[in-house]
């Protein structure tokens, strides 16, 4: 930028002339520095949002169904006794649920110890009733037996004496009834001792069961 020395009025004093150049002289000096802040001004940067657009479609005109996916096969489990579940198979960190992958002899659920225990408790105590009632028929059936001994030597005498006309067909006929009626009994008690002889081998089989599930759990557990 030039810089000149403008012309003074001769009427001005000396010390206005002096006044005059050093303020013509200071204007463009100022000039200068202002165009050099100019230059080295920065706009400051206006911040921005930034925003994913996501864009739909739609079918048009097609139809949607709710279906359920099932397996080729299927089989449903379930324990050989009753009883409260005291665990479950988890994987991935959660309990298995339908749809998982899992390999063949992995044991999936527990049921307690207090109720395997108390199911051969259970077991063991309708086995020794089951015995004590067979005890009893077969007692009543020995008592029967005898009866029926006494009911048929009886039974032969009065046959006996009725053939020689030395005893009456009332008494015969009574005879006879005594030894049918003896007869019917040890069939009914005969039929009662078979019913508990079932009983027994249902108890033992129960026992048996209960005593195997308990011992397949426990080794399990191990």
């Amino acid at each position: 930028m030039k810089m000149g020395i403008y012309p003074v009025s001769p009427y001005r004093t000396g010390f206005g002339r002096t006044a005059f150049l050093i303020i013509a002289l200071l204007i463009p000096a100022g000039l200068v520095t202002a165009c050099r802040k100019a230059q080295s001004y920065e706009k400051p940067l206006t911040p921005v949002r930034t925003q994913s657009v996501v864009q739909q479609y739609t079918t048009g005109g097609a139809a949607r169904y709710s279906a359920n996916i099932q397996p080729n096969s299927q089989v449903d489990l379930a324990f050989k006794i009753g009883g409260y579940i005291e665990s479950i198979f988890s994987t991935g960190g959660r309990t298995v649920q339908e749809g998982d992958w899992i390999s063949k002899g992995t044991l999936l659920a527990k049921i307690g110890e207090t109720e395997l225990s108390a199911r051969v408790s259970q077991s063991t105590a309708q086995l020794a009733e089951a015995r004590a009632a067979h005890s009893q028929v077969k007692s009543q059936l020995a008592e029967a037996l005898a009866a029926q001994e006494n009911s048929k030597l009886e039974l032969d005498r009065a046959t006996k004496l009725f053939a020689a006309d030395s005893l009456i067909k009332s008494s015969l006929d009574a005879a006879k009834a005594r030894f049918d009626m003896g007869q019917a009994r040890i069939d009914a008690i005969g039929a009662q001792l078979a019913m508990t002889q079932a009983k027994i081998d249902a108890a033992k089989a129960q026992l048996e069961e209960a005593e195997s599930f308990k011992r397949t759990v426990n080794s399990a557990r191990r």
